[in-house]
């Protein structure tokens, strides 16, 4: 090492990483990083801290100030374990608990979900809420989307590769949904699965009349003809005026961020010195 390494937030994994986590949501897909060189980094240093909290913090979801983020990232975290060294280890670990911290004293309560406003979408369907509903996907996000559209009076069924529903709810096999037996007769499916490819392809959705509501990551399904395609970004359009005033509740959680990556980044410079440098402490953060 010649020098000071970078560490940041890259939109994807950077040559030469030395450690690297994967951070990747229904919302997000990005990397976590420490290496020499900071090109097409969109944050490093204490702004790469910022960030980090404010993601745990759900100041960066689309529902903001939700919760589910926080499992995803710990969840992330967990899986790549190895790939982390004692810089992003350090990272990770403190910006939880200054997440933590900040969570208990500054959150103001009424946290939004992304499942329930994803299952707002279905509120234009002429038959809601007398919906037949399969949710694909028993992971937090769908089990909530499950018991959010029960809630709502829709008629739900699950299907999972390995998770059981939430109590009382029916279930299909996932051999079932993938044949495409379980779409017969349904108007709405929740995609709630983080497979690599498709789950469902359009073509077998063509001229349904199904509205599909993706959540997954990557996209779980397309638009296509004869059904009614709602990704997450459409869900985060129609949310945003919803949330404007609930935002503006969330200004001291807002400023409770900017201070902690500042610790968390003079801590680091203290423990790392030689990997981090100790050039800028601030780096100029802002909100």
């Amino acid at each position: 090492m010649t020098g000071p390494l970078a560490l940041g937030v890259w939109p994807r994994r950077p040559d030469g990483a030395l450690e690297a986590l994967n951070l990747k949501t229904c919302w997000r897909d990005e990397w976590y990083a420490l290496c020499e060189n900071p090109d097409g980094a969109e944050f490093t240093g204490p702004k790469a801290a910022m960030h980090l909290i404010r993601v745990l913090l759900g100041l960066e979801s689309f529902a903001v100030g939700e919760f589910h983020i926080v499992n995803q990232v710990k969840r992330c975290y967990r899986e790549q374990h190895a790939s982390c060294g004692p810089v992003l280890h350090r990272l990770f670990q403190r910006s939880f608990r200054a997440a933590r911290l900040i969570r208990g004293t500054k959150h103001p309560g009424r946290a939004p979900s992304i499942p329930y406003l994803a299952a707002s979408a279905l509120k234009d369907h002429p038959g809601f809420p007398r919906l037949r509903v399969l949710v694909a996907g028993m992971g937090e996000m769908g089990r909530e989307a499950a018991k959010v559209l029960s809630y709502l009076g829709c008629h739900v069924t699950c299907t999972s590769r390995s998770s059981p529903p939430p109590p009382g709810l029916p279930w299909v096999g996932w051999g079932e949904f993938l044949s495409g037996g379980a779409l017969r007769g349904i108007q709405g499916l929740f995609l709630c699965t983080g497979a690599d490819r498709f789950v469902v392809e359009p073509k077998d959705l063509r001229g349904s009349g199904i509205w599909v509501v993706d959540l997954g990551s990557p996209p779980q399904c397309g638009p296509g003809e004869g059904y009614r395609y709602v990704g997450i970004g459409e869900i985060a359009e129609a949310s945003r005026g919803a949330l404007r005033s609930y935002r503006q509740e969330l200004a001291a959680m807002e400023e409770a961020a900017s201070e902690a990556a500042l610790v968390v980044w003079e801590e680091m410079l203290g423990r790392f010195p030689e990997i981090l440098g100790g050039g800028s402490k601030t780096g100029g953060i802002a909100v």
